[in-house]
């Protein structure tokens, strides 16, 4: 579940007689906000927020509003009452404590924020799939639900909210945000979806969160970049660049995935500029986004596959030497 969309969860007035279509429902939200004492104006931005990126913690929301985590809360406690929002309760840890609650939108709340007010502003919004089970009241009055239906996507998509509240890349009209990227192959259309991206007239600037380790998936993904940058060659001409900024999520992320990135970028010809950082490297800056190339480490294409061949070179020699052994 996405969190409950029922009419018994909806704003309105109990006993009311005049008929309460959706659009009416969804227009008392509107209404609730703006007569919400002292913090309205900013539900109607924290809204605006949701638009862009659907998952938020309280402290992440802290942050963007430069509020005390206590008053976040309410903020989203807010909007958890009026359906907008559900909220997942952290898990809890090995070590001890729980991870923080994730405020998620609901389909209700995809449908107040696809017919917000706001003419030029709107557009359909997807909620995302993010809850099991049915919520529970817990002792703060909160209903929660208790099980995460992707925990690891769930990860993903905050470590991106962070890395895009510190770029400011949620705010800004040119950076796109989890949205598809469509090219052609061989008359079929396909679609990528980055976590970031910025078109340019000459250049497309993706960005990749990178949490995973598995060959497969990586390799994937590069395929599928390798697939668009060739299409805009072919489409825009050859002074069109395409970039991807890979931002690992951790050390240890880098260190077990780097090998898996390098060959599958070195084993293909070089339509794409490739780079990396860490995310907590990342996160140190200013906030800036032109500051990442003064960070970022290049992956010189060249220089890859003579490693590449190297790596090979050593490994036939090893086994020939295993061979010639009595």
């Amino acid at each position: 579940m996405s969190g409950g969309s029922d009419d018994s969860t909806r704003p309105g007035r109990a006993g009311s007689r005049k008929p309460r279509t959706a659009t009416r429902v969804i227009d008392e939200v509107y209404e609730r906000i703006a007569r919400t004492p002292r913090v309205g104006e900013r539900l109607r931005e924290a809204l605006a927020l949701y638009a862009r990126s659907q998952k938020w913690t309280a402290a992440l929301y802290a942050q963007h509003f430069g509020i005390g985590a206590d008053a976040a809360r309410r903020d989203l406690g807010k909007l958890v009452d009026m359906n907008v929002l559900a909220c997942i309760e952290g898990r809890g840890r090995a070590q001890g404590g729980r991870d923080p609650d994730l405020y998620a939108l609901t389909e209700f709340g995809a449908r107040v924020l696809s017919r917000c007010p706001e003419p030029g502003r709107c557009r359909r919004i997807k909620a995302p799939q993010v809850a099991e089970g049915e919520p529970v009241l817990t002792r703060s009055g909160l209903h929660k639900y208790k099980r995460s239906r992707k925990a690891a996507q769930d990860a993903h998509d905050l470590y991106c909210t962070r890395f895009g509240e510190h770029y400011g890349l949620l705010e800004d009209p040119d950076w796109v945000m989890q949205q598809r990227v469509y090219f052609r192959v061989g008359g079929e259309t396909r679609f990528l979806v980055p976590d970031f991206y910025y078109r340019g007239d000459d250049q497309l600037w993706a960005i990749e969160v990178e949490g995973t380790v598995e060959r497969a998936a990586v390799r994937k993904k590069h395929y599928r970049y390798r697939q668009l940058a060739q299409f805009l060659l072919r489409q825009e001409g050859r002074g069109f660049d395409v970039h991807l900024t890979i931002v690992f999520t951790s050390r240890e992320v880098r260190e077990r995935a780097m090998e898996h990135h390098e060959s599958a970028y070195g084993y293909s010809q070089r339509f794409y500029w490739l780079e990396w950082v860490d995310l907590d490297r990342a996160l140190a800056t200013g906030g800036d986004v032109q500051e990442l190339d003064g960070i970022c480490v290049g992956l010189h294409h060249q220089a890859v596959v003579d490693a590449l061949q190297e790596r090979v070179r050593r490994q036939q020699w090893a086994l020939d030497r295993a061979r010639e052994r009595p």
